[in-house]
């Protein structure tokens, strides 16, 4: 018989076998499948609030976002058995449900995809098997015998938010996350066949090569046969099935096949297949199974690195835990693709599930977006015992073992691994995945957490494959974006590093339903995010993407010269750069006065990439219009091969003083000349007076500082300019950390002590401008204030500092309480940090005033901080507007002093007003100083005269 021919028979008697009976297993939810259906159950929480009564509670859902009990953050009891503030309430459930009269003679399993912590099940008043200990895995019993068909079935559930079994506390509940009870995750019943696959496991291979162990739910009692056919996700069959036979008294099949060239799996290609596995009887069929799967080979090569179909693989990863603020662990489909989506937006192709396995809905996402896993065993510090831990293992290996996503599995984490249990993995996993202790050396990968980076240099000089499994730990804004494109350069070089995860994703702030909806992230221990609670992107989110993009344009800036080319980076594993497209705009930038944000397209075209393989560099050569020096930016987008942008580029060439210079008088521009009337110097006793249009600008003659400017009858609070230095208070003069300084000037910006006077002030009327000179003995040298007829301001400063700072320039004051809102030519929209200039594109961009508390607010994109590559901002105050214009590159604009959190502080900076600055600090993460976090994050030792000129336009409001 013909290959073709005997498929079409094996389909054929499938198909006619399925028409005798349904032979796929049914489900029925008895729960909500998640946290947006879930289903009204009978409830008794026995302490806390609404505790000692029958009421309702949503299944699935932690019963305290439900408002019962009581919360707890687990690692403020670390190590502790019990203890005052440990909640130890339980919930007993009830609910009725019906069977099925379909159901007759099936076999019915009552299904838990989780439950906090320790579950006893009672159907129909009787037991349905062993207490379940563990709380994020899927376990279940048969209860076949404990239903009536056709009638109430009465299914009752007591939940122990503490397990009887303390190990279970240790590595579950005394962690650095928040502590929920609850049954979590969904319920379901499972109608199967009497004679039924009870599980499978498939090892798919590179080169084709397919096997699959089966295994019955019970030994057969007589002789059983298994067929297998692998289709497309369209459900066209793809190669020839498989058979395999089970003798009488056997549980077990194994089946074999190879398929000529599939498509492989990878996170750049993630391509699925479906396998159909029916068990049979002569010609009937009395139970079908459908799994999908991908094709890939995994190997670690001891001191070398971590290869997927025999190519080299670097991770690109971040640290999740499942949750949300309103539902705490519970989630939902749309919630765990969302956050797949985000973590793909971010480049990223890695993701790591701490501490405990995800909902099934996750590694789905994983699978078919394409994001590398290690699934993780609980134990943060603490370790399961080795009864409950092998138990455990086996849940979470058989309900995931063929997501083609998964990598590795990982046993606990930080010393919460009980090496005992590392072979259990295997037992139930046909393709041998490795195992992984974070934070130490197993299976030939060293994971080692929070190595500094020149210790982390150390690690690289080692005999084995490094890949922190955590590494730059955010708090607040700092740690993830700030300092990676130094490790990541360090790191993507180096032949033994596999890459590495960030942590984390997100802040884990629970919306607390006994505060008035108060989120709350226990101080600085959940503020470790990404993003915010609500995945509100953070600065690092874009510093991220832009550091971890597979391809790099990496031309710094261009010129008028520039000829079109390009030089790519292509830091894809698998993808040619020809299969991406390349985006490019011309655009023009409004006016300060316009009053608009954005930017205006002029031109644009898209062309296709070039032939560059993955992990090589070569050119590629832009065809532009001959007038797109005109333009004021040019944009370059690189997008992937699915038409998504991987990041954009952007470049300008033109002097600064460009986007601010206007013919129609309204903007920033240099003092005019002509026959307007002079300006008038009234020079006083205390006071300089300068009276130019409508407006009058008054110095004070014992500082030479502009104090202040008024417009008729209005003020604007501007005040300046002055020099302003600040390095780290344990930090020496010669740059070195001082070890005897007292304990937390680690995070303490002490402002430099200059001695700094005024030797002389001068108001003269030059041409048809006014020009007040100070001149200063000490780092501000001298400061010329050009001022036109019209009251256009330009001032031209000098300063000289010798040494080391971390923050330094020229301020002007004005007061915060005041400032409603800023739109500025810039870098944006985030701020930015020395260590972390990445992730900002020039556009002009605009921000309400905000000054959210880190870890407690989560506003953003936040105000306060400092902008790189900025042109011209226009601040709106109560008092009118406050114009400044930039002619010199390469400063910062620094709006107000960075808000810290108020709980752990990573920084705490000196009032620096509206500045000009020319150094700017680095910010640290939650472990290291930022001495510890790479070449951008040090201190500068400067030398040398700095100057500037800005512009300067008042308006009062009337």
């Amino acid at each position: 018989m013909k290959k073709s021919a005997l498929t079409l028979s094996l389909l054929l008697n499938i198909v006619c076998a399925h028409a005798q009976q349904p032979t796929e297993t049914t489900v029925k939810y008895l729960s909500g499948k998640g946290s947006d259906d879930a289903v009204e159950w009978e409830f008794f929480c026995t302490d806390g609030r609404n505790s000692n009564r029958w009421t309702t509670i949503k299944v699935p859902s932690c019963w305290e976002q439900e408002g019962f009990g009581g919360y707890t953050y687990g690692v403020n009891f670390y190590g502790k058995k019990a203890a005052p503030g440990i909640t130890t309430e339980q919930g007993r459930y009830r609910h009725k449900f019906a069977i099925p009269a379909e159901w007759q003679g099936k076999k019915v399993r009552l299904v838990f995809d989780g439950v906090m912590t320790d579950a006893e099940v009672r159907v129909n008043e009787q037991k349905a098997g062993a207490a379940h200990q563990g709380g994020f895995y899927r376990f279940s019993y048969d209860i076949t015998g404990l239903v009536r068909v056709g009638g109430d079935n009465l299914l009752e559930v007591t939940v122990s938010k503490e397990s009887a079994n303390e190990s279970v506390n240790l590595a579950e509940r005394r962690a650095d996350y928040w502590n929920f009870g609850g049954i979590f995750r969904p319920v379901f019943l499972e109608a199967l066949p009497s004679k039924c696959i009870g599980r499978v496991a498939i090892d798919a291979k590179a080169d084709g090569s397919f096997a699959a162990e089966l295994y019955l739910d019970a030994a057969a009692e007589k002789g059983l046969s298994v067929t297998a056919q692998i289709t497309d996700l369209a459900g066209a069959a793809v190669g020839l099935p498989a058979t395999a036979k089970i003798p009488k008294g056997g549980d077990k099949a194994t089946l074999t096949l190879k398929l000529s060239s599939p498509k492989l799996w990878t996170a750049e290609t993630p391509n699925l297949y479906r396998v159909t596995f029916a068990l049979r009887e002569g010609d009937v069929v009395h139970h079908t199974l459908t799994e999908r799967f991908g094709f890939r080979t995994l190997e670690v090569r001891e001191g070398d690195g971590i290869y997927l179909n025999g190519q080299r693989i670097m991770l690109r990863g971040v640290n999740r835990h499942s949750f949300w603020p309103e539902t705490g662990r519970t989630l939902n489909r749309a919630l765990n693709y969302a956050d797949a989506a985000l973590i793909k937006e971010m480049n990223m192709n890695a993701v790591r599930m701490s501490h405990y396995p995800p909902d099934p809905d996750f590694l789905d996402a994983c699978d078919e977006m394409g994001l590398y896993v290690l699934n993780e065993l609980g134990g943060w510090h603490g370790k399961y015992d080795e009864g409950v831990g092998r138990k455990l293992a086996g849940e979470l290996v058989r309900r995931d073992v063929n997501h083609p996503s998964i990598l590795f599995w990982d046993n606990g984490n930080e010393g919460g691994w009980n090496a005992a249990l590392d072979g259990e993995f295997a037992k139930w996993d046909l393709q041998k995945r490795p195992v992984l202790h974070p934070q130490q050396l197993l299976s030939g990968i060293e994971t080692m957490h929070y190595r500094s980076y020149g210790e982390t240099q150390e690690y690289l000089r080692g005999s084995h494959i490094y890949m922190p499994t955590e590494f730059l730990h955010g708090l607040y804004d700092g740690g993830h974006g700030a300092g990676l494109y130094d490790y990541w350069k360090m790191m993507r070089r180096h032949p033994r590093c596999a890459g590495g995860f960030l942590w984390a994703y997100a802040d884990e702030g629970v919306v607390r339903t006994d505060q008035n909806g108060r989120i709350d992230n226990d101080g600085n221990h959940g503020a470790d995010g990404i993003v915010g609670p609500h995945h509100e992107k953070e600065g690092s989110f874009y510093a991220i993407r832009h550091v971890w993009s597979p391809v790099q344009v990496a031309n710094s800036r261009i010129s008028e010269s520039f000829n079109g080319l390009l030089k790519i980076e292509n830091l894809y594993d698998f993808t040619n750069f020809n299969q991406c497209k390349v985006k490019w705009e011309l655009a023009m930038f409004p006016k300060p006065h316009a009053g608009e944000v954005g930017h205006k397209v002029i031109s644009e075209g898209e062309m296709q990439g070039t032939d560059i393989p993955p992990h090589t560099t070569g050119p590629f050569t832009l065809t532009l219009p001959g007038s797109w020096r005109e333009a004021d930016v040019l944009y370059i987008t690189v997008k992937n091969p699915q038409g998504e942008s991987l990041w954009t580029w952007s470049y300008s060439w033109k002097k600064s003083a460009a986007y601010f210079a206007s013919s129609s008088g309204a903007d920033v521009k240099a003092p005019a000349k002509g026959k307007e009337k002079l300006p008038a110097i009234k020079d006083g006793r205390e006071k300089i007076a300068v009276t130019a249009g409508l407006l009058e600008f008054v110095f004070d003659k014992a500082t030479g500082e502009l104090s202040g400017v008024r417009q008729g009858g209005s003020a604007v609070s501007i005040g300046g300019l002055r020099f302003t230095a600040a390095r780290r208070g344990n930090r020496t003069l010669d740059g070195s950390v001082d070890t005897e300084a007292p304990k937390g000037m680690n995070l303490v910006y002490k402002e430099v002590k200059t001695d700094s006077r005024l030797t002389r002030l001068t108001a003269s009327i030059s041409g048809s401008d006014a020009l007040v000179e100070a001149t200063y003995f000490g780092p501000l040298r001298r400061a010329l204030w050009r001022i036109s007829p019209e009251g256009d301001v330009r001032v031209e400063y000098d300063y000289e500092y010798d040494g080391v700072v971390e923050l330094m320039g020229v301020k002007f004051d004005y007061p915060e309480a005041k400032m409603k809102s800023m739109r500025l030519l810039a870098e944006g929209p985030y701020r930015v940090w020395q260590n972390r200039l990445h992730g900002a594109t020039l556009d002009v961009w605009s921000n309400e005033y905000n000054d959210p508390v880190p870890g407690e607010t989560f506003t953003y994109p936040e105000f306060k901080g400092y902008y790189s590559g900025w042109r011209w901002a226009v601040f709106e105050t109560s008092e009118g507007s406050i114009t400044l214009g930039n002619e010199a590159s390469g400063s910062y604009l620094g709006v107000y002093t960075p808000r810290d959190g108020r709980d752990e502080p990573l920084y705490q900076l000196p009032q620096t007003g509206l500045a000009i600055l020319d150094v700017i600090p680095a910010v640290r993460n939650k472990v290291n100083a930022t001495d510890l976090v790479g070449p951008s994050s040090q201190a500068q030792r400067v030398t040398g005269v700095k100057t500037g000129a800005i512009h300067l336009k008042i308006k009062a409001t009337k």
